[in-house]
């Protein structure tokens, strides 16, 4: 098999997996991720074949990471995860900042509590409101019975809000006086609702720049920012390029190699974010590759 033939089956067997890590140091390794156990990559042993079923799955998300810089984002991981205070993860699209909101989630102390993730770009804004703080019977035409929010539904859990720069300023003064401890009504009610919650926020805008704008509060930005992790792209993750390829090929067909002249080609490439989507393009269940220009896709 020729080099972009296999770089073209690397993309191809992405389908069905989402948001893919390698935990691993010089070769893929198998690695013990369990809640209870303080670094997980500590036990990992070398020389351990890749094996799908042995990697670590985080809420349902498998893990693969082979270079040093996500070895470090995963050891801050580690130290900030049993605290309470609020983390933002910033990072380009595709760069793999919920599967590190998951990891925060599964080795904290309220790991076996309620992981409930939203998108707040994909709500509009006039049911974002419901969402989050749930509604009353009878709120609204069509509010048959009392819906809870995702806040009621993270109670003593961790509440993952992604794409939190396009939240829009009146959620955001709300989201801000909840996070500050104030009960909430829901909508329509007349009983005010008290939750604990984690809140794990995410976002690959600059929302400094957005508080310049006036389009993000700085209060929220600070509050929700009291731990910060930075989630560095794929393009300046060359060891993952290849723990990826490997990990993918042999979910596709356990007993196929990558030649070193198709890794090498791999790793030459830029890897701007869209590229990076390239993985969750395959996952969302697509049936034919798109077009494709000397192994890879016309888009990348």
């Amino acid at each position: 098999m020729q080099p972009h033939e296999q770089i073209e089956l690397f993309f191809c067997a992405c389908k069905g997996l989402r948001g893919t890590f390698v935990l691993s140091e010089s070769t893929t390794s198998t690695i013990d991720a369990t809640p209870s156990h303080p670094y997980p990559y500590a036990s990992m042993s070398e020389n351990t074949a890749v094996q799908g079923p042995e990697f670590a799955v985080l809420l349902g998300m498998p893990v693969v990471i082979r270079s040093e810089a996500m070895r470090q984002v995963m050891q801050l991981v580690q130290r900030v995860a049993q605290t309470t205070a609020s983390v933002l993860i910033t990072g380009e699209s595709g760069a793999g900042k919920e599967l590190i909101a998951r990891a925060l989630h599964q080795f904290s102390l309220r790991c076996n509590m309620p992981w409930v993730d939203v998108n707040c770009g994909a709500l509009p804004e006039h049911l974002m409101e419901s969402e989050l703080f749930g509604y009353e019977r009878g709120a609204f035409s069509g509010a048959d019975k009392m819906k809870q929010g995702l806040f009621d539904l993270a109670h003593m859990g961790t509440l993952f809000l992604d794409e939190i720069g396009e939240l829009d300023p009146r959620m955001q003064v709300k989201l801000l006086r909840v996070l500050d401890g104030v009960p909430y009504f829901r909508l329509g009610g007349v009983k005010k609702v008290s939750v604990d919650a984690r809140i794990i926020t995410a976002t690959n805008q600059n929302l400094e720049e957005g508080i310049r704008a006036g389009k993000f509060r700085s209060d929220l930005f600070h509050r929700l920012s009291q731990l910060h992790i930075h989630v560095p792209p794929l393009r300046e993750r060359h060891e993952d390029i290849g723990a990826l390829a490997e990990f993918f090929l042999h979910r596709h067909d356990p007993g196929m190699r990558f030649s070193p002249d198709a890794l090498e080609a791999l790793g030459r490439h830029g890897w701007p974010p869209m590229a990076d989507q390239s993985v969750s393009w395959f996952s969302r269940g697509d049936r034919s590759p798109p077009a494709t220009m000397g192994g890879f896709p016309r888009h990348l």
